[in-house]
C-alpha cells in the first residue's frame, strides 16, 4: 500500500503522564526517558501515511505488558483513536481500540517503536496526533509526547464540474470548479489554443479545498479547455460550444443529424449481416446433423 509522508524537522518532546515525578519513576536514569516524533507529516487524500514515533526508557529489558495509545487533538485527554497491548515479551500488539478500522501499528513496541499507519486519508484527518506508552510492573511508567505530530492533508488538483451557462438572449459563459489542497489555480484556453486570462472575473474560493472560475462572453464556436493545477498534480476538462442561429446554425444542426443517421444505417446493415451469417451457419450445422442421422439409419 502506498504511503507518502514528508518530515520537515524532528524534535524530542515528551513528559511522564499524570504528573508523575521523574525521580520517583526512573531514579538516577531520568534522562534516558525520551520520545522522538516529527513535527509535521504530509499525506495525500486516498493514500496511506505513517506517523513515526519512537521512545527510550531506562530499563535494559522490560518483559511486562506494554500499552500503546494514540490520541487525536490534545495530549493526555484527547480522543483515543488507537490502542493496543503487547504481552509477555511478544512482538505483536493486540488491538484494543481502532477507530474506523483504518489504523495499524507498524512499529514494534518491544523495539521501542510506536509508529502508526493511517489508511485512506481524508481531509477530515488533518489534526494533531499524540503517541503514548505505558510500561507495567513495579518499574513501569507512562510517557506521552506533549507536542504532537501535525498531520497535513494534501490533494492533487481535480476538476469536479464543468458547465456552459446562458443561451437565448443571454451571452454564453463557462464555469469550471476544481478542488485540491493547496487550492488549485484555474486557467482557460480558447478554440485556437490561446490563453484566456482576461476573459472573466478573478478566481473565487467556494469553500475549503474548492475554487471556481467563470469564462464569460463566449463569442466563438469551438473547444474551450479548463486547466487546474497545484503542487501535487493537474487536471483538465473540455467543453464544446456551437451557437445555434437561424442560418448557419440550422445547417450545422442538419448536417449533424444527417451524420448520425448515416452512422445508424451503417450500424443496422452490419448488425443485419452478422445475424444473416449466424443464421446461415446454424442452417449448415442442422443439415450436417440430419445427414449424419440418415447415414446411421442406413447402416442399421
Amino acid at each position: 500500500m502506498n504511503a507518502l509522508f514528508i518530515l520537515l524537522y524532528t524534535h524530542f518532546a515528551g513528559c511522564l503522564a499524570d504528573d508523575i515525578s521523574l525521580a520517583e519513576m526512573t531514579g538516577s536514569h531520568a534522562d534516558s526517558w525520551s520520545m522522538k516524533v516529527p513535527s509535521e507529516v504530509t499525506a495525500l487524500v486516498g493514500h496511506s501515511v505513517v506517523l513515526p514515533c519512537t521512545f527510550t526508557h531506562p530499563y535494559r529489558h522490560h518483559h511486562g505488558t506494554i500499552l500503546v495509545t494514540w490520541r487525536l487533538g490534545r495530549t493526555f485527554n484527547g480522543t483515543v483513536v488507537f490502542q493496543c497491548s503487547s504481552h509477555n515479551s511478544s512482538d505483536g500488539c493486540e488491538p484494543l481500540l481502532n477507530q474506523g478500522h483504518r489504523y495499524q501499528l507498524v512499529g514494534n513496541p518491544r523495539a521501542r517503536d510506536l509508529s502508526l499507519r493511517l489508511d485512506n486519508v481524508t481531509f477530515q484527518d488533518a489534526n494533531k496526533y499524540f503517541c503514548r506508552v505505558e510500561l507495567s510492573g513495579p518499574l513501569g511508567a507512562k510517557f506521552e509526547n506533549k507536542m504532537g505530530i501535525q498531520l497535513l492533508v494534501a490533494a492533487p488538483a481535480q476538476i469536479v464540474d464543468l458547465s456552459v451557462l446562458g443561451g437565448g438572449a443571454a451571452e454564453y459563459s463557462a464555469l469550471c470548479r476544481a478542488e485540491g489542497e493547496p487550492l488549485p489555480s484555474i486557467s482557460w484556453t480558447g478554440p485556437h489554443g490561446d490563453q484566456l486570462e482576461e476573459a472573466g472575473p478573478p478566481q473565487l474560493t467556494l469553500r475549503q479545498h474548492q475554487t471556481t472560475r467563470r469564462l464569460q462572453n463566449l463569442s466563438q464556436d469551438g473547444r474551450y479547455t479548463c486547466m487546474a493545477s497545484n503542487a501535487y498534480g493537474s487536471d483538465r476538462a473540455t467543453v464544446y460550444l456551437v451557437h445555434h442561429t437561424h442560418g448557419g446554425g440550422s445547417s450545422a444542426l442538419l448536417l449533424m443529424w444527417i451524420s448520425l443517421g448515416v452512422k445508424f444505417v451503417i450500424f443496422l446493415l452490419l448488425l443485419g449481416a452478422l445475424v444473416w451469417l449466424q443464421s446461415r451457419d446454424n442452417t449448415k450445422h442442422e443439415g450436417s446433423i440430419r445427414l449424419q442421422q440418415s447415414s446411421s439409419y442406413e447402416n442399421i
